[in-house]
C-alpha cells in the first residue's frame, strides 16, 4: 500500500496471520503516571448496573468496571484469574459436586467505607439465578447453575456449589455490585439508571453529563490497591463502530484512540492523521450455536 500521507503509519503487512496480536503490552512500572484518556463509547449507559436488563450495550462494562469491583479477570488465553485487589484466591476445591472457594481481600471496601464481604457475592447470585422474576436481568449465565453460596471461616470466605456443573465458572463474578442494590428489585432494575450509588474500584465518578453524553471517572483516593496510572478517563459517547465520526474526533484531539473495525474508509482516513499508530487485536467474543436434537427435529 502506497498512498500514505501526513506521516500516517503504514498498513500492516498482508501476510500477518489471522489472530495475531499487536497491542504493545507495557509493564505497569514503565507506564507514565498521570494524564487522561479520552475513551470512545458508542452508547451512553442506560444503566450503571451492567447486570440489569437495560444494560445491553457492550460499551457499558468499560465504564462500570472502572468504578466497580472486578473480582475475576479474563486473561489473553481465555482463562480467568483472581484479581488480588478483591480476591486472595479463587479455587476449584471439588469436582463432583463442583465447588469453588473464594477468599477475599479484607482491605476491599465500598465507597461508604463498609467492607466487601461474602454477603455481597451471595446477594448477587440470588438476584441473577433466575428464580426471582422481580429482578430484570441481562443474563443468568453461570449463576443459574449455582445451587448454594455458603459462608466459610469468616465473612471473607465462601464456597459456591454448581449443579449442573459449569465449566466456565471463572467467568462468574467478573463484576460485583453491593448487596444494598442486588437485594432490592427496584434498586436493581432502575435505581442505578442515572449513576452508581456505591463504588469500589480504582476510580470514582467525577462527572456524569447527560447533555454532552460523557462520563468522567477520576482516581479514588480511598483505593486500597495498586494505584491507577491515569488521573482520569473521559468516556465520550461517539460512533465507535469503525465510523468516520470517531476518526475525525481522533484527528482533532477529541479522542485518544478509535476503532476501525471493518471500515475501509475509516482506515484510509486514519492513515492520513499525524501521529496515529495502528494496533490490532482479536476480540474476546463468543458465538453459541444451539442445536435442537429433540422429538421430531431433523437433528
Amino acid at each position: 500500500g502506497s498512498g500514505n500521507s501526513g506521516g500516517g503509519a503504514p498498513p500492516p503487512p498482508a501476510n500477518v496471520a489471522i489472530g495475531t496480536q499487536d497491542i504493545n503490552p507495557t509493564p505497569y512500572e514503565q507506564v507514565q503516571d498521570g494524564g487522561e484518556l479520552k475513551w470512545p463509547v458508542q452508547d451512553f449507559p442506560a444503566s450503571f448496573n451492567e447486570l440489569s436488563g437495560d444494560a445491553s450495550s457492550s460499551d457499558i462494562p468499560p465504564i462500570t468496571r472502572s468504578v466497580m469491583p472486578t473480582p475475576s479477570v479474563e486473561q489473553p488465553d481465555a482463562t480467568f484469574k483472581p484479581n488480588p485487589e478483591y480476591l486472595t484466591s479463587m479455587e476449584l476445591v471439588s469436582q463432583d459436586p463442583e465447588k469453588v472457594t473464594y477468599k477475599l481481600n479484607k482491605k476491599a471496601h465500598w465507597s461508604d467505607g463498609s467492607p466487601i464481604t461474602w454477603e455481597d457475592y451471595r446477594s448477587q447470585w440470588q438476584a441473577l439465578n433466575g428464580k426471582n422474576h422481580d429482578f430484570v436481568v441481562l443474563s443468568t449465565a453461570g449463576y443459574e447453575n449455582v445451587v448454594d453460596v455458603s459462608r466459610g471461616a469468616d465473612d471473607y470466605e465462601f464456597t459456591v456449589t454448581y449443579n449442573p456443573k459449569y465449566g466456565d465458572w471463572g467467568a462468574v463474578f467478573q463484576v460485583l455490585y453491593p448487596k444494598s442494590m442486588t437485594s432490592d428489585p427496584a434498586a436493581f432494575n432502575k435505581g442505578w439508571a442515572d449513576g452508581p450509588k456505591l463504588t469500589g474500584g480504582p476510580f470514582r465518578i467525577g462527572e456524569i453529563n447527560q447533555t454532552s453524553k460523557t462520563v468522567i471517572v477520576v482516581r479514588d483516593d480511598t483505593w486500597w490497591g495498586k494505584k491507577a496510572k491515569l488521573d482520569r478517563i473521559i468516556f465520550r459517547n461517539i460512533s465507535t463502530s469503525g465510523g468516520i465520526p470517531s476518526i475525525d474526533a481522533l484527528a482533532n484531539g477529541g479522542l485518544d484512540f478509535a476503532s476501525i473495525a471493518g471500515n475501509l474508509d475509516a482506515y484510509k482516513r486514519a492513515q492520513s492523521i499525524q501521529g496515529v499508530v495502528f494496533r490490532r487485536a482479536t476480540l474476546p467474543n463468543l458465538r453459541w450455536i444451539l442445536f435442537n436434537g429433540s422429538g421430531s427435529s431433523p437433528l
